[in-house]
């Protein structure tokens, strides 16, 4: 960010003081604020410093409330799985197709694999905090087959959710 800050400033100041803007400032920073939100993004999971809005859950008990997050995990990893999977195939063709940026010819595979990676490490913070949840739902119904029951539940409403989309044109 502070580099950020320092480059709009030097162009700020070449733009207005010797009204000669500096090219491709506008693109460096903008290939700059994708590294800093990707590589940031699974961090920020992992120390659950992301910002969460709690009206509804914050009035629910516990185990209900690791139910819900349970479930949204799984959400996560599919999306973020898939924002992936995507990102680094994308990358894969940029890199094949020799594709640059416009003014400062920066090659685009070197920012997709970036989110690949950036996308790829939040599933799997995500996937951490699933277990997190599912082994404070182990402990509130100390095992057994209510345990097994209520992990089969996430998985229904996790699948259900992934393919809402679909259920939805059947009905």
């Amino acid at each position: 960010t502070l580099l950020m800050s320092i480059f709009m400033v030097v162009d700020l100041v070449s733009r207005l003081v010797f009204n000669n803007p500096l090219s491709g400032m506008i693109e460096l920073q903008t290939f700059m604020l994708v590294f800093m939100a990707f590589f940031s993004i699974a961090y920020t999971m992992l120390k659950n410093q992301h910002v969460a809005v709690d009206l509804i859950t914050s009035t629910l008990s516990a185990p209900v409330n690791s139910f819900l997050q349970s479930v949204f995990s799984i959400w996560g990893i599919f999306l973020f799985g898939s924002m992936s999977w995507l990102s680094a195939s994308r990358a894969m063709e940029a890199f094949e197709n020799e594709e640059f940026s416009d003014i400062i010819q920066m090659p685009y595979w070197i920012l997709y694999f970036v989110s690949a990676v950036g996308t790829g490490l939040l599933a799997l913070a995500i996937l951490a905090s699933l277990l997190s949840h599912l082994s404070g739902l182990l402990q509130h119904h100390k095992g057994g087959s209510k345990f097994a029951m209520v992990v089969a539940g996430i998985v229904v409403c996790g699948v259900a959710g992934i393919y809402s989309a679909e259920i939805l044109k059947l009905l």
